[in-house]
């Protein structure tokens, strides 16, 4: 039985390791397999997944998906703390968001996309150009717009901060502007082991993981989320109209 336990930890501690891959571990393979398998394994993966204010979102060969659902749990902060370091103002938060939806928006922009567990392949250039039309569309139909909390604010400083160029001697974004912003989230999504590098063309090409549709999924009800998708499909048919 305290067998069964500790190994029930410890695969609830593989999913807290976001570089930890089970191809490469057979103790993490076993205990997925064991929880696949065995009705009381996982049912105490999940009651110590609970007490830590976390859910199962999947367990496959590719490993344990978890997501903070409890705002006591103490996971929360070092993931807040890890975003608040990297992005400082308030506006960069706001600019990391909308860069994400974005993400998700074009890997996924409708809801039978989620059933092919299959790699989709974003770049961040495409990201920049469609994160400046949805900002210039919102700002040229603002009467119109839904107010969207967090989102419409997005939209107002990207457009502010859009035109910031690069710096002269480095020729890297300079820290704050969307470029840069952008360029730090899909690093961050990397790191989280979400997406990963393919190609350095088109200012970086990164390919999608598994894991990254099982989050999208769990978030694509989100009006925010639906609101970006919505406008970049019209974005698509004012494209292909022209």
């Amino acid at each position: 039985m305290f067998h069964k336990i500790e190994d029930a930890a410890y695969l609830v501690s593989c999913g807290l390791k976001p570089k930890l891959n089970p191809h490469n571990n057979i103790r993490y393979r076993e205990c997925i397999d064991a929880y696949q398998t065995d009705d009381e394994y996982r049912e105490m993966v999940k009651q110590i997944v609970t007490g830590f204010g976390l859910r199962v979102l999947d367990v496959s060969k590719l490993g344990i998906v978890m997501a903070v659902v409890e705002k006591q749990s103490p996971f929360r902060p070092i993931l807040a703390d890890h975003i608040n370091t990297r992005f400082a103002e308030v506006e960069q938060r706001l600019m990391f968001g909308a860069t994400i939806l974005t993400i998700a928006a074009i890997c996924f922009p409708n809801e039978s996309s989620f059933d092919y567990d299959r790699a989709r392949y974003v770049t961040v250039k495409d990201v920049r150009q469609r994160l400046i039309q949805l900002a210039e569309s919102f700002n040229d139909k603002r009467d119109e717009q839904e107010v969207v909390p967090g989102l419409t604010d997005a939209w107002e400083v990207i457009n502010e901060k859009a035109p910031i160029a690069r710096h002269p001697s480095s020729g890297r974004h300079k820290a704050g502007s969307l470029f840069w912003v952008v360029e730090q989230t899909f690093k961050y999504l990397a790191e989280q082991k979400f997406i990963s590098l393919k190609a350095d063309e088109e200012d970086g090409t990164y390919r999608t993981h598994s894991k990254f549709r099982i989050y999208v999924r769990e978030f694509s009800a989100m009006r925010a989320f639906e609101v970006i998708r919505e406008a970049l499909v019209k974005t698509e048919e004012t494209i292909n109209y022209e």
